[in-house]
């Protein structure tokens, strides 16, 4: 009868690592630790990249709530690469120095309205002013430059033009946390085993518009088989609106006139929208 038959052993549980990828488990809990900016997220997803459809206007609209992990470019996390021999003492660590042409802000009010431009008028030639659609912003970037969605990450779009690079990406986060600075210095050691090529450059405290607390997070990577310098600034202008703006540029030519007039008219003319 069954009461003679021995009932057999449950099955094992499976480890939640067997289960998740722990690549997964490393961004669940990075996005969980890090709410100030979600950009600890699409940093890593950011190597590939589309076109939103319909969007011919410049116009970042509709966003996928979520978060995942994004399938293959060439430079894909989970492909390896080269790691730097002490990432902590690199990107961990203030750089009280700073890259030095960066726009600094000179706003009184949380809004940044002091040092804005006024209209077209205070643009550079071949720039125009583009509407982050839900992610509540707007910034001048150069012409004819269009959003592409992040694979499986809703948090924000990248911005660019008929190549790969220069290219901007642009954050939102409703719920950010009030230190920028440590929110960065807590993603770097996930950056530097994930990235290919990651080489930190430093994380330091700026001051920029009178905002409670902004961070500039500057390193190199490998992106699509090409090395690239990157300024990733966090900031929050409000309870309620945290954002980043990531640069990426080919490392050889940060310093030429366009990087850098990217850098500067970016900073200079971002405008939280609510």
């Amino acid at each position: 009868t069954n009461e003679l038959e021995p009932t057999p052993p449950a099955p094992p549980r499976a480890s939640i690592t067997d289960v998740v990828p722990r690549r997964t488990l490393l961004i669940v809990a990075v996005g969980i630790a890090l709410a100030v900016i979600a950009t600890v997220l699409a940093i890593t997803l950011s190597g590939d990249d589309s076109q939103d459809s319909g969007k011919g206007t410049g116009t970042a609209a509709g966003s996928a709530k979520g978060s995942g992990t994004a399938s293959g470019s060439d430079d894909h996390p989970n492909q390896g690469g080269s790691q730097p021999a002490d990432p902590s003492a690199s990107a961990g660590q203030d750089d009280s120095q700073g890259s030095g042409d960066e726009d600094k802000g000179k706003g009184k009010g949380k809004d940044g309205n002091d040092d804005s431009g006024k209209g077209d008028r205070r643009l550079p030639a071949g720039f125009a002013v583009l509407k982050g659609g839900d992610h509540h912003f707007t910034i001048a970037l150069p012409k004819g430059w269009t959003p592409h969605s992040i694979p499986n990450y809703g948090g924000g779009r990248i911005y660019r033009g008929g190549s790969d690079f220069p290219r901007v990406q642009v954050d939102y986060n409703s719920s950010p946390k009030s230190d920028a600075a440590a929110a960065w210095r807590s993603a770097a050691p996930g950056a530097a085993r994930t990235m290919p090529g990651y080489r930190g450059l430093g994380i330091r405290t700026v001051e920029w518009r009178g905002y409670d607390t902004v961070a500039d997070w500057s390193f190199e990577r490998r992106q699509n088989g090409t090395t690239v310098r990157v300024l990733n600034r966090g900031f929050k202008t409000d309870d309620t609106h945290g954002y980043a703006i990531m640069i990426t540029c080919e490392k050889d030519k940060w310093d030429e006139k366009e990087c850098r007039t990217l850098r500067q008219t970016a900073f200079k003319t971002f405008r939280p929208t609510d």
